[in-house]
């Protein structure tokens, strides 16, 4: 275990870790290298004495050129070089030579500006890639394919303005995809063509406004947690939810939804919370949700609904959060039904009146 974060280093020696065999966690953190040359490089001579080393037996992969005999660093598992003025990853291959077998990767808070083909080939146990509060503006094709076994990727607050069809193909394990505060307003139908064990996608706080996204979604067949706050949308559609069979969370809040129209949402047999909250709801249909009695917590908070009748069909809700609109009263045989609620909030409402046996 090594660390030398918050320090001035601008580069290091080369060679600096042809003794460091055991060493598994690495941090370089709040430092002032540009370049990943500047942190890991190679004499000639050792350069010359990885050649003549054979790779291990059944461990090369062609795609790749790593032969994993040659990693000077064979247990590094863990490497951050976060809060640097990194602008490219170029100088990847030497990188490779050391610790080829690193499998968490920590890059956020740097300055870099696009993922290459040639970034991560090579690493081939990469398992998490942290890649937040940078200036990624762009994911070229085939950007991770070498990473199979790649399991959450977070993106998080850069500059991407869509996802092509190629940007994430061949991650067939990946399981956790976060996209939040970009600036994405169009995703192919395919791009997430290979994403079939896709757990939980966050792309909140974007520009997708209406944009159709029922083809992309439709290859996400284990997806259970979407999150499309702050995207601007103003409709969801019985399409879009046919897609999303698999979720049990959906998070839409801070959009501008006006409207649930009656079995919006009666292909998703296994949803289980749902929040709307902070929209522009005037209207639910009391049959919005007939055909989801698994529901067991809503939020539909700070929108403009005067009538929450479509509770009724929920049988299993368990929490509702309706504080901020304008509901002016409760009728009596409003939460009849609701046998298993254990918190309500109906907060900053024009509640005038309240029947005696509502709660009974």
């Amino acid at each position: 275990h090594f660390t030398l974060k918050e320090n001035r280093l601008r580069s290091l020696p080369a060679d600096l870790f042809n003794c460091m065999k055991k060493l598994s966690f690495f941090s370089l953190g709040m430092n002032y290298f540009r370049k990943i040359d500047d942190i890991f490089s190679l004499s000639e001579s050792t350069l010359k004495e990885l050649e003549k080393q054979e790779p291990k037996q059944n461990n090369f992969d062609p795609e790749t050129d790593v032969q994993t005999a040659q990693c000077v660093l064979p247990e590094l598992n863990h490497l951050e070089i976060s809060y640097n003025p990194m602008e490219s990853l170029e100088g990847i291959s030497t990188f490779k030579l050391i610790c080829s077998d690193v499998s968490y990767l920590f890059l956020n808070n740097n300055r870099l500006k696009k993922i290459t083909e040639n970034d991560f080939k090579g690493l081939t146990k990469l398992i998490t890639v942290e890649l937040e509060n940078n200036l990624i503006s762009e994911i070229q094709p085939f950007a991770f394919q070498h990473c199979k076994i790649l399991g959450t990727i977070n993106l998080d607050n850069n500059r991407l303005t869509k996802i092509s069809k190629k940007a994430f193909l061949k991650l067939k394990q990946l399981r956790t995809l976060s996209l939040v505060d970009n600036q994405i307003d169009h995703i192919d139908d395919d791009a997430f063509k290979d994403l079939k064990d896709l757990d939980d996608l966050d792309i909140s706080n974007n520009k997708l406004g209406d944009h159709n996204l029922s083809k992309s979604f439709s290859h996400l067949i284990s997806l259970n947690i979407l999150n499309l706050s702050g995207n601007g949308i103003s409709q969801i559609t019985s399409n879009l939810c046919d897609q999303l069979r698999k979720v049990s969370i959906l998070k839409l809040k801070n959009n501008k939804i006006k409207r649930i129209e009656k079995d919006t949402f009666k292909n998703m047999k296994v949803l289980s919370t749902i929040e709307i909250s902070e929209n522009e709801l005037e209207f639910v249909h009391q049959e919005a949700f007939r055909k989801n009695c698994q529901i067991i917590c809503v939020n539909f908070s700070k929108n403009m609904l005067k009538d929450i009748s479509f509770i009724k069909n929920l049988t299993q809700i368990n929490t509702l959060d309706v504080q901020e609109n304008q509901i002016e009263s409760i009728d009596g045989n409003l939460f009849d039904s609701l046998r298993k609620i254990t918190e309500i909030n109906l907060s900053k409402n024009k509640i005038r009146s309240i029947t005696k046996s509502c709660f009974q």
